[in-house]
C-alpha cells in the first residue's frame, strides 16, 4: 500500500489555560498511544497553531486508538477530534484538535458519542458530480451507513463502534463523530414571544455546563471551494483580515465557531470537534490566549456583524414583504447569505467605508461586554450531565432535557402512544408523518426533505437553527455527508431588553400551516411560564433567582442581571461611534476630492510660475516651497469667499458629510479695532500681560480636575440612592464622564477656534456647573439616571470644553515657550483631584451628600468664571521674541512683554505658510500615529493608578494611611511630570521627550511582574512614581506637540480629538483591566496575590510597545533632529 502524505493542520484551541506551579501543561490528547511525531508536538507544551506532515498510516493509527479509547472512556472527560475530508480536496485531510488544559479532568461527564462512517473519494474521478454519484450509489457506501437511532427498540445507541481506517488506492474512509439531535422539527421555524426564551435557555445552559460544539457549515448553493466575493457579508468581513488569516491557516477555511464564516480562498474543507468544557474554566482570557490579536478582533467583529445583518433583515425584508429565495415560503433568514447590495441599496444609505467602520468599532463594544458573558463565544448544544437518555421517554423524567423542548418552543414531530407525559405538549406538536400517528414507534422525523436539524444557540446575540442533516426511517446522514441540504438560519437579533418578536400577521401561509397558528400567540407564553414555574420548585435558590428574573419579561429579562454593565457598554458605544464616523468621513472625503499637497500638488490657476514640472511624463512633484505657495493660494481663494472645488464636491455628497465638512471648515478670525483695543486691558488701568493667563488656566483646570475625585463619592451615592452598595452603580458615572469628555472636546474644538476661548470656556462652565446641580437633584430624588446625565453627560461635556479652552489660548500667546505653557495649562487638572478628594468627605459630613454638589458647583462657577475672564487670543500682528503666534520667525524682535498691535480693522489673519488645514491635520499620518502613541502613554496610568492603594495594602501589606500617602505623592509626581517634560521639550524636542517617556514605561512595565512577585516594596513605589511622571508628561507635552505639527489654529480641535485617546484608554482599557482581573480571581487567586496585576501588565506592555513603534514613524521637528545629532556626537566622543 502506497502511503500518501497529507497536510494535517492542527488548530490548537485552548479552552482553558491553567499554569499550576510553573509545571508543564497537561494535554488530554496525549492519553491514548500516539505516534512519536505527534507526541513530540504535544510535548513542546506550546499552545499555538502549528503545521506538520503526517502520513495516512498515522491517521489510521490515531483513529484506531482513539476509537478504542473512547469506547472505554465514554463517560470521562475527553476531547473528541473530528476527522473529515471534503470531496473537493480528498488528499488534504483537516484535523482540528482541541487541547483542553483543565485542572480537574475528571469533573466533566460526557453524553455518549456516536460514530458515523462515510466514504470519501479521491481526485482520480472526473468531477464533483461524478464523485457525488459514485459515493452515494456505491454498495460499500450504503453498507457503511449506520443508524444511530434504533426505532425498533425505542432507544438511542449509546455505544461506540471502533472501526479501523483503511487506506487503499483511490479512496479511504474517515471516522466522523456526531451526536444525534434531541429534537426534530419541520419548516425550520419556532415561535418567539417577548424574547425571554433565548435568555431562559442561555441561563439553563450556563448552569448545567453546556459544551462547545464547533463545526463548519457548508453552503451547497455556493459550491465547494468558492471564494466569497466582497459583495457578501463574508467577503466584507473576510477582507478585513484576509492576509492575516491566509497566512495563519495556509489558505484553508477552518471555522472555529458556527457563527464565524471566514472568507478564505483555495479550499472549503469541513472540520469540527467537540470539547469538554468545564464552566469554571470558560473565560474570555483563556479563549483569546492562543490566537493573534487580529484574529481575536476579527472574531468579535464577525459576531457583531451578525447582529447588524439581522437588524437589516428585520428592518428591510420584513417591511418590504420579501422572503429568502431558498426558504420556499417560510420565514427563514440566513444571516450570512444576504447580498451586500441589499443591505446598502434597500437599507440605509451607508457608504462602504462606513459599513466597515461599524464592524470595526463594534470590536470595542464586544471587548467591554466579553468579560461579563462567560459563554460569549460558545455554541450551546448539549449539557454535560451524568444522565444519558437511553430511551426517549426518559426525557420526561429529567427536566434538564424537558426544558430544551419547552424552551425552544419548536414544532415537535413527536408522538408516542405509550407515553402519557407527552400529552401536555400536544397543543404545539404537529404530526407530519401520517404513518406515525398510530405507530408504537417513536418517529423523530418524516421522510420529507425539509425534516432536517442541527440546532445551536448563539448566546447573547442570536439564535440559529441550521439544516445540517437529513433524517428518515432508514438511516441518518450525519453532518459529514455530501448530502447536506442548503443551510438555513433563523436569526433573531436583540432589541432593547429582549429579542425582536416575530410579526405573526406577516407569516407566510406555509408557516401558518406548520403550526397551530391560532393557538401560538396565546399559548406560547402561558406554556413557557407554567414550565418555568415548575422549574422553580427544583430546590436550587441560585438557579431559581436567575430563572425568575428571566421569566419576568417586563423587567428586562437577562438584561436585568447585568444592567450596569450594559449601560456602560451603551454609553461607550454611542460616544465612540460618532467620533470615528467623523474621522472616517473626513478621510473618505479628502481621498476622493483632494490631492495631498505634500505628495501631489495641484497646479494653481494664473500662477503657473509657482510649480516647476520636473518631468512632463511623470507624476507632478512639488518641493516644500512650492507646497507652501500652493497652500497659500488655495487658502486665499477660500478666505476670499470664492467657492472651492471642495465646496462644490461637498454639495454633491449627503447631508451628514456636508455638515461635518462645514463644521470643520477653515475658520476666519475677525477682530475689530475696538475689540483689539479692549483686549489690551485686563482691568481699567491695568494692562494685560500674557503671563496672567498661566494662573487663570491653572485655576480653571483645577476645578474641572475634580472629575478624578469621583471615586470619593461612589460609596456615598450608592448608599444614599439604594440604601446599600450591592448594586455598585455609582462608578459608572466616571466612565460616562470620560467618554463625553473626549467626545465634546473633539466635536466642539472647531467651534472653540471660531468663537474664541472666552465664550467657549463660559459655555463649558455653565454646562459643568449645571451638571453638579442636576446631580444633586438626582441624588435627592434617588434617581441614578439623573446622576448619570448630570455628572456623567453634562459634567463630561463641560470638562471637555473647559479643558481645551485655556490650552488653545496659551499656545497662541507663548509661541516661544509652548512646552512650558502647555505644562502649566494642564497641571491644574491633576491638582484638582487631590484637593477635592480631601475636602469632599468633611463637606458631606457637614451639609449632606446632595448639598455637597450644590456647594461644589457654586464654588466652581465663581472661581472658573473669574479665570475665564482673562482668556483671549492674541491680536493679528502679535509678535514676541521675534516669533509670531503661529511660531514663524520675523526679522524684528520685540521685548517679551511688549507686543505690536494692528489698530486697523482686520477681517482675517494672514495665512501661515506650510500649515495644514484642520481636515488635513486630522486625517494625516502623523496625527494617527500621535493618537495611538498618546493612548499607549496613558494606558498604564489610567488602569493602575486607580488600584494603587489596593496594591500597597493587599500585595505589600501596608496600612491604609500609608497607602493614602503614597497615592497623594503619586499625584505630586503626576503634576511634576506635566511641568518637567513639557518644559524640557522646548529644548530637547517633543518627539525626543515622548521617546524618553515611552522607553521608561517599557522598562518599568516589563519589570513590573518581577518587582511585585518579589515583594520589592520600594522598587515598586519608585517604579510607579516614575510612570506617574511619564503619564503626566504625556498630557503636559501634547498641546505643544500638536501646535508644532499642525499650527496654533488647529490646536483646539486636534487636542480635543486626542483626548478621545484618553477616553478610550480610560473606558476601554479600564474595563478590560477589571475584566481580566476578575477572571484571574475566579481561577482561585486572591486580591493579595500579585498575579492578577501581573497578567494585566502583560497586555499593557504590548500596547506601550505599539506606541513606541508608532513614535518612530512620526516626522521629527528641527529640535528633535538637533537633539539626535547631539546624542550621536556625544556617543561618538565616548566611543573614541
Amino acid at each position: 500500500m502506497k502511503l500518501v502524505h497529507l497536510n494535517i493542520f492542527l488548530l490548537f484551541t485552548t479552552v482553558a489555560l491553567c499554569y499550576e506551579n510553573n509545571t508543564s501543561l497537561q494535554h488530554p490528547l496525549a492519553t491514548p498511544p500516539l505516534p512519536e511525531s505527534i507526541k513530540a508536538l504535544f510535548a513542546s507544551g506550546q499552545d499555538r497553531i502549528r503545521c506538520l506532515m503526517i502520513s495516512t498510516a498515522d491517521i489510521a493509527y490515531i483513529c484506531e486508538h482513539y476509537s478504542k479509547f473512547y469506547a472505554d472512556k465514554a463517560d470521562d472527560s475527553v476531547v473528541v477530534p473530528l476527522i473529515t475530508c471534503s470531496k473537493s480536496t480528498p488528499i488534504v485531510a483537516t484535523i482540528t484538535a482541541s487541547v483542553a488544559l483543565v485542572r480537574h479532568l475528571g469533573s466533566c461527564n460526557w453524553i455518549n458519542m456516536y460514530i458515523q462512517w462515510s466514504t470519501y473519494w479521491s481526485l482520480n474521478h472526473a468531477s464533483d458530480t461524478d464523485l457525488h454519484a459514485m459515493s452515494s450509489n456505491s454498495v460499500e457506501f450504503q453498507r457503511t451507513k449506520r443508524r444511530i437511532i434504533d426505532f425498533e427498540n425505542d432507544a438511542w445507541k449509546p455505544q461506540l463502534t471502533p472501526r479501523k481506517i483503511q487506506v487503499s488506492g483511490s479512496h479511504f474512509k474517515l471516522a466522523g463523530i456526531t451526536v444525534p439531535p434531541l429534537i426534530i422539527f419541520k419548516k425550520n421555524t419556532y415561535e418567539i414571544e417577548g424574547g425571554t426564551f433565548p435568555a431562559f435557555f442561555s441561563t439553563i445552559g450556563s448552569y448545567y455546563n453546556f459544551t462547545f460544539q464547533i463545526d463548519t457549515n457548508r453552503f451547497k448553493e455556493q459550491g465547494q471551494g468558492r471564494k466569497s466575493a466582497n459583495g457578501t457579508w463574508s467577503g466584507v468581513i473576510g477582507g478585513l483580515v484576509r492576509k492575516e488569516f491566509d497566512a495563519t491557516f495556509m489558505g484553508h477555511q477552518v471555522s472555529r465557531y458556527p457563527y464565524l464564516f471566514h472568507s478564505i480562498p483555495l479550499y472549503y474543507d469541513e472540520a469540527g470537534f467537540v470539547v469538554a468544557q468545564p464552566a469554571v474554566h470558560v473565560s474570555w482570557y483563556a479563549l483569546v490566549t492562543p490566537f493573534t490579536p487580529l484574529l481575536w478582533l476579527f472574531s468579535f467583529v464577525a459576531l457583531v456583524a451578525q447582529m447588524v445583518t439581522c437588524y437589516v433583515i428585520l428592518s428591510v425584508r420584513i417591511k418590504m414583504g420579501q422572503e429568502h429565495e431558498q426558504t420556499k415560503g417560510n420565514l427563514i433568514w440566513n444571516s450570512w447569505d444576504i447580498p451586500y447590495t441589499i443591505c446598502v441599496e434597500q437599507g440605509p444609505d451607508i457608504p462602504n467605508c462606513l459599513i466597515k467602520l461599524v464592524l470595526l468599532w463594534s470590536v470595542a463594544w464586544m471587548i467591554v461586554t466579553s468579560g461579563y458573558k462567560d459563554k460569549l463565544l460558545a455554541t450551546l448544544t448539549f449539557p454535560e450531565l451524568n444522565f444519558v437518555p437511553t430511551k426517549l421517554r426518559d426525557l420526561n423524567e429529567h427536566p434538564e432535557y424537558r426544558i430544551l423542548l419547552e424552551g425552544f418552543l419548536i414544532s415537535f414531530r413527536l408522538n408516542h402512544s405509550k407515553n402519557p407525559d407527552i400529552e401536555p405538549l400536544k397543543h404545539r406538536l404537529v404530526l407530519q408523518d401520517p404513518k406515525a400517528v398510530n405507530s408504537t414507534k417513536c418517529v423523530l422525523a418524516a421522510t420529507t426533505e425539509e425534516n432536517t436539524v442541527c440546532m445551536g444557540f448563539k448566546p447573547f446575540l442570536l439564535m440559529a437553527v441550521a439544516t445540517n442533516a437529513t433524517i428518515n426511517d432508514d438511516y441518518v446522514t450525519s453532518v459529514m455527508s455530501d448530502d447536506i441540504l442548503p443551510q438555513v438560519h433563523i436569526s433573531v437579533g436583540l432589541q432593547k431588553h429582549s429579542t425582536v418578536a416575530v410579526d405573526f400577521e406577516r407569516m407566510s401561509s406555509s408557516y401558518k400551516e406548520s403550526f397551530l397558528y391560532e393557538k401560538s400567540k396565546e399559548s406560547v407564553m402561558t406554556t413557557y411560564k407554567k414550565i418555568g414555574k415548575n422549574w422553580l420548585n427544583q430546590g436550587n435558590p441560585e438557579l431559581q433567582s436567575k430563572l425568575q428574573n428571566i421569566m419576568d419579561a417586563q423587567n428586562g429579562g437577562l438584561m436585568k442581571l447585568t444592567n450596569r454593565h450594559f449601560l456602560v457598554v451603551y454609553i461607550f458605544y454611542v460616544v465612540s461611534m460618532p467620533i470615528a464616523t467623523f474621522v472616517f468621513a473626513f478621510e473618505l472625503h479628502i481621498r476622493k476630492n483632494h490631492k495631498n499637497p505634500r505628495t501631489n500638488c495641484p497646479e494653481p490657476q494664473n500662477n503657473s510660475e509657482v510649480v516647476t514640472r520636473v518631468d512632463e511624463s511623470q507624476e507632478e512633484k512639488c518641493s516644500i516651497v512650492e507646497v507652501t505657495e500652493n497652500i497659500t493660494i488655495l487658502k486665499e481663494k477660500l478666505q476670499g469667499g470664492k467657492s472651492s472645488d471642495m465646496d462644490k464636491e461637498t454639495e454633491k455628497t449627503n447631508i451628514i458629510l456636508r455638515l461635518i465638512v462645514h463644521h470643520y471648515r477653515p475658520h476666519n478670525t475677525v477682530k475689530s479695532a475696538e475689540q483689539i483695543e479692549r483686549e489690551k486691558w485686563l482691568l481699567p488701568g491695568v494692562r494685560f500681560n500674557r503671563w496672567v493667563l498661566l494662573p487663570a488656566a491653572v485655576v480653571i483646570q483645577f476645578c474641572v480636575g475634580s472629575l478624578y475625585a469621583w471615586s470619593v463619592f461612589n460609596h456615598a451615592v450608592d448608599l444614599f440612592i439604594y440604601g446599600h452598595n450591592e448594586f455598585n452603580m455609582a462608578p459608572t458615572t466616571f466612565y460616562i464622564a470620560c467618554g463625553f469628555l473626549g467626545t465634546a472636546a473633539a466635536a466642539l474644538g472647531p467651534w472653540l477656534e471660531r468663537k474664541g476661548p472666552l465664550l467657549a470656556c463660559f459655555v463649558g462652565i455653565t454646562i459643568f456647573c449645571s451638571g453638579h446641580f442636576l446631580t444633586a437633584l438626582g441624588i435627592f430624588l434617588r434617581q441614578i439616571w439623573l446622576v448619570f446625565f448630570g455628572y456623567g453627560v453634562l459634567g463630561g461635556i463641560g470638562t471637555g470644553l473647559c479643558y481645551i479652552s485655556p490650552v488653545s489660548a496659551l499656545q497662541k500667546w507663548f509661541p516661544d515657550r509652548r512646552g512650558m505653557a502647555s505644562g502649566f495649562a494642564v497641571c491644574g487638572f491633576g491638582a484638582g483631584s487631590i484637593a477635592v478628594a480631601k475636602i469632599s468627605i468633611p463637606l458631606m459630613e457637614s451639609v449632606g451628600l446632595p448639598m455637597t454638589f450644590v456647594v461644589l458647583g457654586s464654588i466652581h462657577l465663581v472661581v472658573m468664571s473669574t479665570g475665564a475672564l482673562v482668556l483671549r487670543t492674541p491680536p493679528p500682528d502679535f509678535v514676541v521674541n521675534g516669533m509670531r503666534s503661529d511660531g514663524s520667525l520675523v526679522s524684528d524682535a520685540y521685548d517679551s512683554n511688549q507686543y505690536q498691535f494692528n489698530m486697523e480693522e482686520t477681517t482675517r489673519q494672514e495665512p501661515t505658510d506650510g500649515r495644514l488645514t484642520l481636515i488635513e491635520s486630522l486625517t494625516s499620518k502623523d496625527f494617527r500615529l500621535i493618537f495611538i502613541m498618546i493612548m499607549s502613554n496613558v494606558l498604564f496610568g489610567v488602569c493602575c493608578f486607580s488600584r494603587l492603594s489596593n496594591m500597597v495594602t493587599d500585595i505589600f501589606g501596608r496600612s491604609a494611611n500609608e497607602a493614602s500617602t503614597i497615592v497623594s505623592i503619586n499625584g505630586g509626581f503626576n503634576l511634576g511630570g506635566r511641568l518637567l517634560f513639557a518644559t524640557i521639550s522646548d529644548y530637547l524636542g517633543r518627539k525626543s521627550c515622548y521617546m524618553i517617556m515611552l522607553t521608561i514605561q517599557l522598562l518599568v512595565v516589563a519589570c513590573f511582574s518581577t518587582v511585585t512577585s518579589g515583594k520589592a516594596y520600594w522598587a515598586f513605589i519608585m517604579s510607579i512614581w516614575t510612570v506617574a511622571m511619564c503619564y503626566g508628561g504625556g498630557f503636559g507635552t501634547i498641546p505643544a506637540y500638536l501646535t508644532d505639527r499642525f499650527g496654533p489654529q488647529n490646536t483646539g480641535p486636534c487636542h480635543g480629538v486626542i483626548l478621545v485617546a484618553w477616553s478610550l484608554a480610560g473606558v476601554g482599557g479600564g474595563m478590560i483591566y477589571i475584566t481580566v482581573f476578575n477572571i484571574v480571581i475566579k481561577y482561585g487567586y486572591t486580591a493579595s496575590d500579585p498575579y492578577p496585576y501581573n497578567v494585566n501588565s502583560w497586555w499593557i506592555l504590548a500596547f506601550i510597545a505599539i506606541g513606541w513603534i508608532c513614535l518612530l514613524f512620526i516626522s521629527p521637528t528641527k529640535k528633535d533632529i538637533i537633539f539626535r545629532e547631539n546624542i550621536r556626537s556625544l556617543l561618538s566622543k565616548v566611543v573614541r
